[in-house]
C-alpha cells in the first residue's frame, strides 16, 4: 500500500545526505551564521587592538660571483649553495650576536634593556644572546647571491640598529679572520724566500769568482803555450821570454789568491774540502799539477752550481709571485661578501598583519557559524521536514499542521469552527482528503470491501497534539461532508475532550458505555456540532484502563458504533508509553502517527510505528504537528500555507461580491 511504497522508496537514502536539507538548514541558521562571523571579526578586531605590533628591519648582503685575481689565479666561487648556508650559519652564532649586543647604541638602548627588564639576572649571559638570536631570521634569495638579514621587534628603531649591527659585525669579523691568515701565509713566504735568496746571493758570487779565475786560467794556458814557442827560438835569457815568464808569475801569483778566496766558498756550498799541501811557493810543476786537479774539480763543481743557480732563481721568483697573489687575494677576500643595502627604519608592522587577521576572523567564524549549523544539521534526530520525516519513519506525511501560537495556549482548539479558512483547518482538510484517496485506492485495488469507518489517531510521546488532530478531524467530517461522526476517546488516563468541546455534563462516557455495553448509547453525548457525536474518557474513572481497552466489550463497542456512524475516530494513548491503543488496534481500519516536527525523534517514531505495526491491520501514515508557518522554511521547504487573511480564491470572491 502506501505506507509500504514509501517505505521501499526511501529506505535506500535514508542514511544518505540530503543536500537540498542542508542547504535550507544553512539558510535557515543565517543568523547563526552571521552572529558566528561578526564574532570572528569582533575578535580579530580586539586581537589587533590589544596585541603589540612588530616591526621588520631587513639588511641585504651580497656574495660577489667568481672571479680572477691581478696574477691569473682563479678564487673561490661564492655563489655554491654550501658557501651560503655556511654564511647564513655563521650570522645566526651566538658569539656573533653577542658582540653586537655588547655595542652600546644596542645592548645599552632602552628599548633593548625593556626586552629583558623581567630577566635581569641573563643580562649579558649567553641565554640572553639566545633569545636575541630568536629576533634574527636569515633567509637566501633562491637564483640571486642575496642573503636577508632580518630582524623582528615591537621597536622599530631596535629592530634597523639591530639588523645593521649584525651585518657590519660579521663583515668586520669576516676582515679580520682574513687579513689574519693572510699575514700569517705572508710572513712564512717571507723568511723562505729570505732563505733562497741568500744561499741564490752566495751561489752567484761563487759563481762569478770561479767565472774569473777559470778567466785567469785560461789566460795563463795562452801564456805558457807562448812561452814554450818563444823559448824555442830563444834562449832563456832572451828579454822576450822573460818578460813573458814575468807575467805568467804574475798572473799565477792572481790566481792563487783567489783560490784562496774560493776553497771556504765552495767548502761551504758544497761541505767538501779541497785538500792542499805545501804552499804557493812551491816549485812550478808540483803548482801546474795541482791548479790542473783542483781547476777540473772547480770546473765539475761550477756546471753544477749553474744549474743550481738557475733553479734557486725559479724558486725565489716563483715565491715572490706567490707573495704578490697572496697580497691581492687578501684583498679580495675581504671583499667577498658585502652589503648590498643597509635596513632602513619601517613604517608598517609585520604582525598583526590588519588584513590577515580580519579575514582569518571572518572565515573562522563563518566557518564555525558553518560548523555548528551542519553539525546541529546532522545531529538533530528530529523529524523536521515532510522529506525527513518519510525516509526515515518509511510511512507517507498525510498532513502537515503548521505552528498556531492560539492552539499551543489551548486558546482556539477546535480550529475547524474558529478559523475554517486557516492554514491549520486547510491542513486537515488535506488529512481528510488523503484518507479518502486511500479508500478510493483501496477500493480499485483487490481490498474492495475495506474503508476508512474506524481510525485510531495516537502518537509515540505525550504532548504531540493527538488529541487535537483527533477532534479536529472529527469535526471536518461531520460539520463540512457531512458525516454522522462518533468521536471516542480511549485516552482513559489523561481525558481532554470534555475541555476541547466544552461539555458541562459529560456523561457516563467510554468507562460506562463499556462497563454497561446494552446502554452505551446512552454515555454518547452531543458535542453541539451537527452530526459529530462524542463518547469522552466518562465522569468516572477507573484504575483499570488497559482491561477495559482490551476486553471484548471494546470489539463490540467498535463494532456497534461503525453500524450506527458513518465514522468514527478514536483518540488513544501514547503507543511508547502504554499499551492501551495496542490492545484493539486490530479492530480499527485505520491508524494513524501523530508527531511533533520540532520535538519528537525519529527513533520514537520507529519505535512507535513497530508497535503500532504489530496490532493494527495498516497505518496510514502521519501527521506532523506544529509545521513552522513560514514559507520556504528549513522545517517544511516545499510546502507553504495560505494566511485566513488571503485564502485561495478569497481575493476573487471578494471581487465577485463587489
Amino acid at each position: 500500500m502506501i505506507g509500504s511504497n514509501v517505505s521501499e522508496s526511501h529506505g535506500e537514502s535514508e542514511d544518505e545526505i540530503d543536500l537540498r536539507q542542508l542547504l535550507f538548514s544553512l539558510l535557515a541558521g543565517k543568523w547563526v551564521i552571521l552572529g558566528c562571523l561578526l564574532a570572528g571579526v569582533a575578535v580579530g578586531l580586539a586581537y589587533l587592538q590589544f596585541t603589540t605590533p612588530v616591526f621588520r628591519a631587513t639588511a641585504l648582503l651580497e656574495v660577489p660571483e667568481q672571479r680572477e685575481n691581478a696574477a691569473g689565479f682563479e678564487v673561490q666561487d661564492y655563489t655554491g649553495d654550501e658557501v651560503l648556508k655556511t654564511i647564513e650559519r655563521n650570522l645566526r652564532r651566538i658569539s656573533l650576536i653577542g658582540r653586537v649586543v655588547e655595542r652600546e647604541n644596542i645592548g645599552g638602548s632602552a628599548a633593548f634593556q625593556a626586552s629583558f627588564e623581567d630577566s635581569p639576572d641573563i643580562q649579558g649571559t649567553p641565554r640572553q644572546w639566545e633569545l636575541v638570536a630568536e629576533w634574527v631570521s636569515i633567509s637566501l634569495e633562491r637564483g640571486t647571491r642575496l642573503i636577508n638579514v632580518s630582524v623582528e621587534h615591537t621597536d622599530r628603531m631596535l629592530a634597523r640598529d639591530l639588523a645593521n649591527a649584525l651585518v657590519e659585525e660579521f663583515i668586520r669579523e669576516r676582515s679580520e679572520k682574513r687579513s689574519g691568515s693572510t699575514a700569517s701565509a705572508v710572513d712564512s713566504l717571507m723568511r723562505e724566500a729570505e732563505r733562497i735568496g741568500g744561499r741564490l746571493r752566495k751561489s752567484q758570487a761563487l759563481l762569478q769568482k770561479l767565472d774569473e779565475a777559470v778567466k785567469i786560467q785560461n789566460s795563463v794556458k795562452e801564456n805558457e803555450d807562448e812561452l814554450s814557442s818563444l823559448r824555442q827560438r830563444y834562449a832563456d835569457a832572451h828579454p822576450s821570454v822573460l818578460q813573458l815568464r814575468s807575467l805568467i808569475e804574475e798572473k799565477n801569483a792572481d790566481l792563487d789568491l783567489m783560490l784562496k778566496e774560493i776553497r771556504p766558498l765552495v767548502s761551504e756550498h758544497s761541505k767538501i774540502t779541497v785538500a792542499t799541501e805545501g804552499s804557493v811557493t812551491r816549485p812550478p810543476d808540483e803548482n801546474k799539477l795541482l791548479a790542473k786537479e783542483e781547476f777540473d774539480f772547480l770546473f765539475a763543481h761550477r756546471e753544477s752550481l749553474s744549474g743550481e743557480v738557475a733553479t734557486s732563481q725559479a724558486l725565489f721568483e716563483s715565491v715572490l709571485a706567490r707573495l704578490e697573489e697572496m697580497d691581492v687575494s687578501s684583498q679580495l677576500d675581504v671583499e667577498s661578501v658585502e652589503i648590498s643595502e643597509d635596513a632602513y627604519l619601517p613604517s608598517e608592522p609585520v604582525k598583526p598583519k590588519g588584513l590577515f587577521v580580519l579575514a582569518a576572523g571572518v572565515l573562522f567564524g563563518s566557518g564555525l557559524g558553518f560548523v555548528l549549523v551542519a553539525g546541529s544539521h546532522f545531529l538533530d534526530n528530529k523529524l523536521r521536514t515532510v522529506d525527513r520525516a518519510e525516509q526515515k519513519i518509511g510511512l507517507p506525511v498525510m498532513a502537515s499542521i503548521p505552528e498556531d501560537k492560539r492552539i499551543q495556549k489551548k486558546i482556539e482548539p477546535l480550529v475547524m469552527l474558529s478559523d475554517p479558512g486557516s492554514p491549520v483547518a486547510e491542513a486537515f482538510r488535506s488529512l481528510r482528503a488523503s484518507l479518502a484517496l486511500q479508500d478510493f485506492s483501496s477500493y480499485n485495488s483487490n481490498d474492495k470491501g475495506r474503508s476508512s469507518r474506524t481510525i485510531l489517531i495516537t502518537s509515540s510521546l505525550p504532548g504531540e497534539g493527538k488529541s487535537f488532530v483527533s477532534s479536529n478531524l472529527a469535526v471536518a467530517y461531520a460539520s463540512q461532508l457531512n458525516m454522522k461522526t462518533l468521536l471516542i476517546e480511549a485516552d482513559l488516563r489523561r481525558p481532554v475532550m470534555e475541555r476541547i468541546f466544552g461539555l458541562k455534563t459529560p456523561g457516563a462516557g467510554t468507562v460506562g458505555a463499556l462497563n454497561d455495553l446494552e446502554k452505551w448509547e446512552t454515555a454518547v453525548v452531543e458535542s453541539g456540532i451537527p452530526n459529530l457525536d462524542l463518547l469522552t474518557g466518562g465522569q468516572n474513572s477507573t484504575d483499570r484502563p488497559a482491561e477495559l481497552l482490551g476486553s471484548i466489550q471494546m470489539n463490540h463497542l467498535l463494532k456497534k458504533a461503525v453500524e450506527r456512524y458513518d465514522r468514527v475516530v478514536i483518540d488513544s494513548t501514547p503507543v511508547n508509553s502504554v499499551s492501551d491503543a495496542l490492545l484493539f488496534g486490530s479492530e480499527v481500519d485505520n491508524a494513524i502517527l501523530v508527531a511533533d516536527a520540532s520535538r519528537t525523534p525519529a527513533s520514537s517514531v520507529k519505535r512507535a510505528k513497530t508497535q503500532l505495526g504489530g496490532s493494527v491491520r495498516e497505518i496510514s501514515g502521519l501527521v506532523l504537528n506544529r509545521m513552522p508557518q513560514k514559507a520556504g522554511s528549513v522545517a517544511d521547504p516545499y510546502h507553504y500555507y495560505y494566511t485566513a487573511n488571503d485564502a485561495y480564491g478569497e481575493s476573487y470572491s471578494r471581487k465577485d461580491k463587489s
